[in-house]
Order: structure tokens, then sequence, then C-alpha cells
């Protein structure tokens, strides 16, 4: 009985640093990438849900563009190359299957396309039909309902996403008119 005491240990140790190694893995491919991010921004309005399970955040409602195409039948997207317009907002351009290393692409939620119509005859163009992965900016219980009625009140809000190379993103913050979400609820407190 004894003797089973190493191995037991052994197979402990190992499942342990089985478990351990996709959040470390994960945690150093953000906070430490091979290649610098690059931060787009993106033109949000939203709303303050209550979810019992969840809290409080703000369900954030990006505008998408549309993109036409005369493949009614694609599939298979899952990256949106992005630019920046002329105010310096992000701007969806092209939709790929696979990465492009040359250029700033997002995983995307993509559902399909949808057919154009001219009165009850069908047209050959569509519009892709896709949602960004980011819809929620989570806050703390107490100041998410003041920075909800800041948000409706805001002439500019804008959303601060920094793109990976491998086309994962991280929401870096909510700004109102200019100002930092957190910044601008502190302020209206005052």
């Amino acid at each position: 009985m004894k003797r089973t005491i190493p191995w037991r240990l052994l197979c402990f140790f190992i499942i342990f640093t089985a478990a351990l190694w996709y959040p470390v893995r994960k945690i150093r491919e953000y906070e430490f990438p091979a290649v610098p991010p690059e931060e787009f921004r993106f033109r949000v309005t939203g709303v303050d849900p209550n979810d019992l399970f969840r809290g409080r955040y703000i369900v954030l409602h990006i505008p998408v563009p549309e993109l036409t195409t005369t493949d009614l039948n694609a599939a298979g997207y899952r990256f949106i190359v992005l630019e920046r317009d002329p105010e310096g907002f992000a701007k969806p351009t092209v939709l790929l299957r696979q990465i492009d290393p040359e250029r700033s692409c997002l995983r995307i939620r993509y559902s399909g396309v949808r057919r154009d119509w001219k009165g009850n005859r069908p047209l050959n163009t569509g519009r892709h039909i896709f949602h960004f992965p980011f819809t929620r900016f989570y806050l703390n219980e107490e100041i998410a309902p003041v920075a909800e009625r800041l948000l409706n009140k805001a002439k500019r809000a804008e959303l601060a996403v920094l793109v990976y190379p491998n086309g994962n993103y991280a929401v870096r913050e909510l700004y109102l008119d200019g100002v930092p979400v957190r910044e601008a609820v502190r302020r209206a407190r005052n």
C-alpha cells in the first residue's frame, strides 16, 4: 500500500499541471504577446440590464455596417479585417475564413447572408450578417445605473478594444465624451 502513494502523488501532480497549463498559457498570451495588440475604437450605445446571476452590466450596441456579397451561400467566415475611418473609428472591410497576418483581423460570430429583395423578386446580391464578440461592459453594481444614464446622455461614446494578431480581443475601456466611464461616474457623483 505504501508503494502506491508515490504513484498517486505523481498522477496528482501531472493532472494538476495539465489543469493549470491552459489558464497560464492564456494569461501569458494576453499579458505578454509576441506582437503588441492594436487598439481600435468602436462607436457604441448602451442599455443597463439587471441579471440575477451576472449582476449589473451595460449591454453595448455596436452599429455593424452591412457588407454586400454576390455569394448567397457564403459560410465559414470567422474573421473580419478592421481599418480606421476618417474619424479614427474601426471600420470592418472584408470577411475572411482564415486570419491574414498582414492585416488587423478580429474573430467574429458569423450568421450567414441575408438576400436582397426588390418587391417580391429576389436579387442576386445579399448582405453578410455578423456580430462582434464584445457586447457587454461589466461594472460594479453600484455604479452601473449611473454609468448607463451617462452613456445615454453622452454625445460621443466609444469602446476601446485591443485586437491581437491571432484575432482575439480584450476590451480596454469605455469612454463617454472622451473620459473613461469610471472617471465620468466619479465626477457625476461629486
